[in-house]
């Protein structure tokens, strides 16, 4: 028999193929395979922008779309 996907798992999947515009600190961690403790620190730190929306930390899909850009190095010869 297949297995049946959990809803962490299902979760996962559907915050790589069809990110909402808005994420949360696990949602953020899950898209760019990081834990949600070091969304934090990168949120602490000014790395990562963020806004508070009733007390809870979200982070704008544009906005991590930026940070991974700004992470792009070119190759370089080892």
């Amino acid at each position: 028999m297949d297995k049946i996907p959990s809803a962490l798992e299902r979760t996962k999947t559907d915050i790589r193929t069809n990110p909402p515009l808005i994420l949360n600190t696990l949602e953020a961690g899950y898209f760019l395979s990081l834990s949600p403790r070091k969304i934090q620190y990168l949120i602490k730190s000014r790395s990562l922008p963020s806004v508070k929306i009733d007390g809870s930390i979200r982070i704008r899909l544009q906005d991590i779309n930026q940070f991974v850009k700004s992470r792009v190095r070119k190759g370089v010869e080892l």
